[in-house]
C-alpha cells in the first residue's frame, strides 16, 4: 500500500472530480485505488492511495487528462486538420489573418510590401517586387508568392496551397465586381419596375376531401395543393399610405381609436 502525490494545479481539481464526483468515482473503480482531491481554498495535493502499480497507472491517467485540456487548440490547425495555408498571423506585420481572403488582401497591401522589402532588401532586385504597385489583385499576389517562395514559407504561409486557390479566388472577385457594376447601372428610381400581370391567389384551408388532416411533418400531394390553391382574376388595387406616414393626433376622447391607428391598423 503506497500513496503517490500527483502534480495537478488547483484549476484542474474540478476536472479530476467530474460532475457530481462521477469522474473521481470512475478513477477509484477502474484502478481500485483511493483518490483524494483537496477542497476548494484548501492547500494540498491530489493523492492516490493503493497498490503501487495501480497508483502509478491512475496518476498517469490523471496527468494525461490534465495535459489534454491544458494543451488547448492549435491556431495553426484548421477544423478539418492540417496546417492552415494562410497562417493565423503574419509574423512580419503582426496582423491577424482569419482566412484565405484576408491573406490575399494582406499580402497585396502596401504595408505588407513595404515591410517585406525592409526585412529582405534582396527581394527588391526581383522585377516582380520592384514593379509591384499595391494594392495588388489576387494574381499579382500570386506572382510575389512565386518569386519570394522561400521568404513567404519562412513566414508560415503555405505558398503551394495559396497558389492552387488563387485562380478560383480571382474568378470569384471578378464575378462579385460584375454584379456590383450591374447593380450600379440600375436606376435608383423605383418606377423602372414593371408589373406585367397580377393575379389573386388564395389557399383553401378547409378539411381535405379525405376528411383526415395531415400531420405537421407531412406535406400534401402536389395534386392536392394545386386543387386547393385557387387562382382568381386580377386583385383589386389597394391604397397604401406613403411612408413615413404622419402620426395621428392624440385625442383623449378617442383613446381606443388612436391606439388602433398606432398599431398600424390602417386605416382605423
Amino acid at each position: 500500500m503506497v500513496q503517490l502525490a500527483v502534480e495537478a494545479p488547483a484549476s484542474s481539481w474540478g476536472l479530476i472530480i467530474g460532475k457530481g464526483g462521477a469522474k473521481l468515482a470512475s478513477w477509484e473503480a477502474e484502478f481500485k485505488v483511493k483518490v483524494r482531491v483537496p477542497r476548494p481554498n484548501e492547500e494540498g495535493q491530489v493523492t492516490v492511495k493503493g497498490d503501487r502499480a495501480a497508483c502509478e497507472a491512475c496518476a498517469e491517467a490523471i496527468r494525461a487528462l490534465i495535459a489534454s485540456h491544458a494543451r488547448g487548440k492549435d491556431p495553426q490547425v484548421k477544423r478539418r486538420g492540417g496546417p492552415a495555408a494562410h497562417g493565423s498571423e503574419c509574423s512580419l506585420c503582426r496582423c491577424k489573418l482569419n482566412g484565405r481572403i484576408e491573406a490575399f488582401n494582406h499580402l497585396g497591401s502596401a504595408t505588407r510590401l513595404r515591410n517585406v522589402l525592409s526585412a529582405d532588401p534582396a527581394l527588391s532586385s526581383l522585377v516582380e517586387f520592384r514593379e509591384a504597385s499595391p494594392p495588388l489583385d489576387v494574381m499579382g499576389v500570386a506572382k510575389l508568392l512565386r518569386a519570394g517562395r522561400e521568404f513567404h514559407e519562412g513566414m508560415g504561409f503555405g505558398v503551394d496551397e495559396l497558389l492552387s486557390c488563387a485562380t478560383a479566388e480571382h474568378e470569384r472577385r471578378a464575378n462579385a465586381r460584375a454584379v456590383l457594376e450591374e447593380a450600379a447601372r440600375l436606376s435608383p428610381d423605383p418606377h423602372w419596375l414593371r408589373v406585367d400581370e397580377r393575379a389573386l391567389v388564395a389557399w383553401d384551408a378547409s378539411m381535405p376531401p379525405s376528411g383526415q388532416a395531415l400531420p405537421m411533418n407531412q406535406a400534401p400531394t402536389l395534386d392536392d395543393m394545386v386543387a386547393r390553391c385557387a387562382v382568381g382574376d386580377k386583385p383589386p388595387l389597394i391604397r397604401i399610405p406613403a411612408l413615413p406616414a404622419a402620426l395621428p393626433r392624440l385625442d383623449p376622447r378617442m383613446r381606443k381609436h388612436v391606439q388602433r391607428r398606432g398599431r398600424h391598423m390602417y386605416p382605423a
